[in-house]
C-alpha cells in the first residue's frame, strides 16, 4: 500500500482498511512501528461464503488489530453503507454493513464499492484537483467501474453509477436454426423464401460485458472451449498439443489464460481484449471522460500484452472524438485498499 494512504497516525489512532475481493480479503492497519506506516495481511475466502461468515472474518480482523475506525470496500453494489448485492459472492445476502459493524465493534465504519474506493485513492494521489475528470474501469473477477467528474465521485441515486460490467452486449452467434425449424412449411415461392431467410439470420443473444472479458467469464469460456475439444479429440492429443490445458482447472484462472502461449488461450485472450475495447468505446461515446484509468488484475493484461488488440477495438468502435480519449494504467499500487484507508481515516 502506498505510504501516503494513511497520514502519520497517532499512537492512539489505528484506522483499519479492508478490501473484500471475490476470492480474498486484504487489510491494512495504521501502525507507526511498521515499514510504510501500516501492518498488512490477507485472508483467502471461499466463493460459497455467506453473510454471517464474511462478517465474522471482518470482526475478527478488527478486534485483533485494535482498530479505532474502519473503511471497507466491497466487490458489488453498496448504497449508503448497505451491501445490496455481491455478484461474485452469491451467498452473501443484503445487509447493512455500516450499522451492523458499528454496533458490533463500537467504532466508526465507512463502507463503499471497491472500485469507487479505487477512484478515491487515484483522485487523492493526483492531487485532489477540483477539475479532475476520469473513469476507472477495473476488470478482475468481474468488471467494476467508477466515475469522477469535476473532482467529485459520481455515485448516482442508488450508488449504481459506474457499474459498467453489467451492461449488455448484443452478440450475433450461430445461424438462427430454431427460427428456421419453427417456420411453417409451404410449397409456395414465398414460403420457400421465408425459410431461406430464417436460416440465414444469425441468432442474437445478450451477454453481460464482464462475462465476455472479466476474469470469471474468461475462465468459463476457456473451460467450455476445452470441453468441446475433448469431445472431439482424445485427452492425450490435447495434452500433447496444449500443455497449459493439462493443468488442474483451479490453475487455469484468467490471469494464467491471458498470459498463456496455448493457442486456445491466445484465441480467447484476443477475443476478450476486443470485447473489452468495444465496451470502453461504448462508455467513451456515452460519457466522454478526459481519461480512462484501467485497474484490476485482469486489467493489467489488457494494458500489457493485449493492449494492441484492446486499443484496436476501442478506436474502431468509438465515435471519432471519443476514440482519442487517453487510456492509461492505474498510477498507484493496490488502489482499492488505499481508498478504503482514506474512508477509514477521513470517513469520506
Amino acid at each position: 500500500m502506498p505510504r501516503s494512504a494513511f497520514p502519520a497516525p497517532s499512537p492512539a489512532s489505528r484506522p483499519l482498511a479492508i478490501d473484500v475481493g471475490a476470492s480474498k480479503l486484504e487489510y491494512a492497519v495504521a501502525d507507526a512501528k511498521e515499514k510504510g506506516g501500516a501492518k498488512t495481511g490477507r485472508v483467502e475466502i471461499p466463493g460459497k461464503i455467506n453473510s454471517s461468515q464474511l462478517l465474522r472474518i471482518i470482526v475478527t480482523i478488527c478486534k485483533k488489530s485494535k482498530a479505532t475506525s474502519l473503511g471497507i470496500g466491497f466487490p458489488g453494489f453498496v448504497h449508503q453503507g448497505k451491501v445490496l448485492r455481491l455478484p461474485n459472492l452469491p451467498l452473501v445476502r443484503p445487509f447493512h454493513a455500516k450499522s451492523v459493524l458499528e454496533r458490533e465493534l463500537g467504532i466508526p465504519v465507512s463502507a463503499e464499492n471497491d472500485v469507487k474506493c479505487m477512484a478515491l485513492a487515484i483522485w487523492h494521489a493526483r492531487g485532489r484537483k477540483e477539475d479532475d475528470d476520469f473513469i476507472v474501469i477495473a476488470p478482475g473477477s468481474g468488471i467494476g467501474g467508477a466515475i469522477v467528474r469535476a473532482g467529485r465521485l459520481v455515485r448516482g441515486k442508488r450508488s449504481m453509477a459506474g457499474e459498467f460490467g453489467h451492461m449488455k452486449i448484443l452478440l450475433a452467434g450461430e445461424k438462427n436454426v430454431s427460427r428456421a425449424k419453427n417456420t411453417p412449411k409451404s410449397k409456395s415461392a414465398a414460403g420457400t423464401r421465408e425459410e431461406e431467410w430464417a436460416k440465414s439470420v444469425p441468432a442474437l443473444k445478450e451477454e453481460e460485458w464482464e462475462k465476455l472479458c472479466g476474469g470469471f467469464g474468461i475462465a468459463r469460456q476457456y473451460e467450455l472451449a476445452l470441453k468441446e475439444e475433448r469431445r472431439i479429440k482424445t485427452n492425450r492429443r490435447i495434452r500433447a498439443a496444449r500443455p497449459f490445458a493439462a493443468l488442474p482447472a483451479r490453475e487455469r484462472d484468467a490471469r494464467h489464460i491471458l498470459h498463456a502461449t496455448d493457442p486456445l488461450a491466445r484465441k480467447i485472450s484476443s477475443r476478450s481484449a476486443a470485447y473489452f475495447g468495444l465496451g470502453l468505446a461504448l462508455i467513451a461515446s456515452a460519457l466522454e471522460p478526459k481519461e480512462f484509468i484501467i485497474a484490476g488484475s485482469v486489467g493489467a493484461a489488457y494494458m500489457g500484452p493485449l493492449k494492441k488488440e484492446m486499443m484496436r477495438a476501442f478506436v474502431a468502435n468509438a465515435s471519432a472524438p471519443a476514440g482519442k480519449i487517453p487510456v492509461s494504467s492505474c498510477p498507484i499500487p493496490n488502489p482499492a485498499l488505499s481508498g478504503a484507508a482514506l474512508l477509514s481515516y477521513y470517513g469520506m
